[in-house]
């Protein structure tokens, strides 16, 4: 029987790595591959956190050298836009982009409620504070990016109320991060803020939009098939923090 390839089948991510001060890389099961090959390899060449997708649940114990853990999955939504009819962006008048450089505590705030089911909100085991400092400097770089990027915010009595992120890379946009304050939830201001996300999209000629959400974000889920989209693609996930000398 011919055995897996498994060279290179975990890639080495240089920001995560940089980022979290560890050798980070990511493997895909849906490849065919063998993980427990894979992460034998990986222990090699030293990775201290592999981030794991799989079509399928897959045991929490595989060899020593790794912990495993479940930190969900994910789905992805797409929706095709190429026949809508283009037109001028029409700004509602409770939307505007967000002008400033930097983002606000107010917005940052927001932001960390999009991400209250974030795999790296539930990875105890990742250096504490990583989950805020990695949403605050995802919103550094989505306004460091303009005019491929933008931050739409919807104001409501004064404040934000919500906003949406969206970067367009040639004929295709990704919605980043999506949120809406407790308070004024279930007012449509999310499906608000996608319609016009779509609307910037046709006036710039591009055609399709993709948006990954959590498997468990049952919420986010219902409002983008409420708003036409389509699943693409669904997997679990596990982060494999390797196991300290002293603890095996």
């Amino acid at each position: 029987m011919r055995k897996p390839v498994v060279d290179e089948a975990v890639r080495y991510l240089a920001w995560d790595s940089q980022f979290f001060d560890k050798r980070v890389g990511v493997f895909d099961m849906r490849a065919n591959k063998s993980l427990e090959l894979a992460l034998g390899l990986a222990v090699q060449k030293r990775y201290e956190l592999i981030y794991i997708y799989s079509p399928f649940a897959i045991k929490e114990t595989l060899i020593s050298q790794y912990s495993l853990l479940d930190v969900g999955g994910h789905i992805t939504f797409t929706k095709d836009i190429s026949h809508h009819e283009v037109r001028k962006v029409k700004l509602a008048s409770e939307i505007s982009e967000y002008q400033r450089d930097d983002p606000t505590p107010e917005l940052l705030r927001i932001a960390l409620l999009s991400g209250h089911l974030s795999r790296f909100k539930i990875d105890f085991l990742l250096p504490i504070g990583s989950f805020e400092r990695l949403y605050e400097t995802w919103l550094a770089k989505t306004l460091g990016n303009r005019p491929n990027a933008a931050i739409y915010t919807y104001q409501a009595d004064g404040r934000i109320a919500g906003f949406i992120t969206a970067e367009w890379n040639n004929s295709k946009c990704t919605i980043g991060l999506l949120a809406v304050l407790e308070s004024y939830q279930g007012q449509g201001i999310g499906a608000r803020l996608i319609k016009h996300v779509e609307d910037a999209c046709m006036a710039n000629k591009v055609i399709s939009i993709e948006v990954k959400t959590q498997l468990s974000n049952a919420s986010a889920r219902a409002l983008y098939l409420k708003n036409f989209f389509a699943e693409q693609d669904r997997s679990f996930l596990y982060h494999a923090h390797i196991v300290e000398q002293s603890e095996q």
